[in-house]
């Protein structure tokens, strides 16, 4: 059976029902522990037995929820006699039942009959070349702010060759990876901020060819087809003024908030260098995150560097080690994600510490961390290596609630907006 993985953090993983945990208030469900989540399940399951995972905010195809009349309204099902859970969104939703935050759902294997002889640990979005599971996204016709979007000239978009302005890699789930860290090493655990993230980058993009410049090529002289510019991405787009246009999401009439930090980041960062991080605060008067304001007041924010790379000639990307990030945002003046260093620690500690501090808000316990008015989004663990750092997260299941009711409410998350 012929499966596709293209997002491991909203997928389906086959896996072994572990032990059902009896729930104070839950005469017929149970609770069951995985990577972090929490599923209630029938008591009726077994242990042991094959199902599917998925995570919240994971969308399920139609198809699915039709042939195992998983939707509310019975209409949309197979069986018209029976009724689900589903609304017409599809959404696997993080939900606080009786003082439970359930965060994932579990069904039988035998729900999917093309799954039947996959083994165990199987992960996938797509099975048969039919898409089964992808990441819920609210339709785009809101600003990220909670109002409807603002039409405009917007900040432009970069045309320029990718290879020396990479994208951020996707960072993987802790628990799902954890077998990919050392037993023992240096860890670096730091606080998994709510904003919107952002690139800079003092890099070669494509050059204009001015008409001299195509005369010379034409009688075979060697002309510069590249040129070094100072430019700012978000997660998805490459930014540079007066090239194309992009929608003016967290924005005002001067620009949009990854230009506005461009322009503080002007000198500080070298050539054939490239920043990563997040920025957190307000835009405006409008805070980037609803409810995630770090401290910051009206007017401010905060750019907060995890990662640094250097781009040679060929559009090689050297990460950093996470001292000489530390000591390069020193050198130039940035600041860095409030990090705790674990020198020789194992990973059962790290286990413990990340559990002692799940669903907490992580200013408390260490003043260094910016703080939050409820709930941290959780931590990210990283060791370095070759060919680069590895990174994890680990969200909390009361920021995951709060997620789910932020789309409930229509609110987009800018992280998940085509920018």
């Amino acid at each position: 059976m012929k499966t596709s993985l293209t997002n491991e953090n909203y997928c389906c993983e086959i896996i072994e029902l572990p032990v059902i945990e009896t729930v104070e208030g839950f005469d017929n469900l149970g609770a069951v522990y995985l990577y972090g989540y929490t599923a209630l399940v029938p008591k009726t399951m077994n242990p042991g037995e094959k199902c599917l995972f998925f995570t919240a905010e994971s969308q399920i195809s139609e198809k699915f929820c039709h042939e195992n009349n998983l939707f509310r309204d019975n209409n949309l099902n197979k069986n018209t006699e029976e009724k689900g859970y589903f609304e017409p969104t599809r959404r696997v939703k993080a939900l606080k039942m009786k003082g439970v935050i359930s965060s994932a759902l579990i069904l039988p294997a035998d729900s999917l009959p093309e799954a039947k002889d996959l083994p165990i640990g199987t992960r996938f979005n797509y099975i048969s070349g039919h898409e089964l599971v992808k990441k819920y996204q609210v339709p785009q016709n809101s600003s990220g702010l909670g109002g409807k979007s603002r039409k405009g000239k917007g900040t432009k978009v970069l045309r320029a060759t990718t290879e020396h302005f990479p994208k951020h890699f996707d960072t993987s789930n802790y628990h799902k990876n954890k077998k990919f860290l050392p037993e023992v090493g240096t860890y670096y655990v730091s606080q998994k901020l709510h904003g919107t993230s952002a690139r800079f980058g003092n890099v070669k993009v494509s050059k204009a060819a001015r008409i001299r410049d195509r005369i010379a090529s034409f009688f075979g002289v060697s002309v510069e087809s590249k040129e070094y510019k100072f430019i700012a991405g978000s997660r998805k787009v490459d930014f540079l003024p007066n090239i194309g246009k992009v929608p003016k999401w967290h924005s005002d009439e001067s620009g949009n908030v990854w230009e506005y930090w461009r322009k503080k980041l002007v000198g500080k960062i070298p050539k054939d260098f490239i920043v990563y991080g997040e920025i957190v605060g307000y835009y405006g008067k409008k805070e980037i995150q609803a409810g995630f304001d770090y401290g910051f007041k009206p007017g401010e924010s905060g750019f907060f560097v995890y990662r640094v790379v250097h781009i040679t000639d060929n559009g090689l990307a050297i990460d950093l080690s996470w001292d000489q990030v530390t000591q390069f945002c020193s050198h130039n003046g940035l600041s860095i994600v409030p990090t705790i260093t674990c020198p020789e620690a194992n990973l059962e500690w790290i286990e413990m510490f990340m559990d002692s501090r799940s669903d907490t808000r992580l200013n408390d316990y260490y003043p260094g961390f910016l703080p939050v008015k409820k709930v941290d989004e959780g931590f990210c663990v990283r060791v370095d290596g070759y060919p680069g750092p590895l990174v994890l997260k680990y969200k909390f299941p009361k920021f995951l609630a709060y997620e789910t009711g932020q789309l409930d409410k229509g609110i987009v998350d800018i992280e998940s907006l085509e920018v």
